[in-house]
């Protein structure tokens, strides 16, 4: 479906890269399976969690391509 369309989430990664960004962090709740595989897919990796207001979360990493034109 729709909410399964990784072309968004390409473009917001391309688009820190040309602006010199190297990675981005977000974080999932710990029960959103299908934001969590969705993410996994588009390569992010999981590096930490934390428990905030009683609910457990994922953090997860993007490292993004660099330009080598700089």
């Amino acid at each position: 479906g729709e909410a399964d369309n990784p072309d968004l989430v390409e473009a917001f990664d391309a688009s820190l890269s040309q602006r010199g960004a190297t990675r981005y962090e977000l974080s999932v709740g710990e029960t959103n399976a299908g934001a969590i595989g969705f993410y996994e897919r588009l390569g992010l990796r999981e590096v930490g969690a934390y428990e905030e207001f009683g609910v457990h979360h994922r953090r997860y990493r993007k490292e993004l391509p660099q330009d080598e034109r700089g």
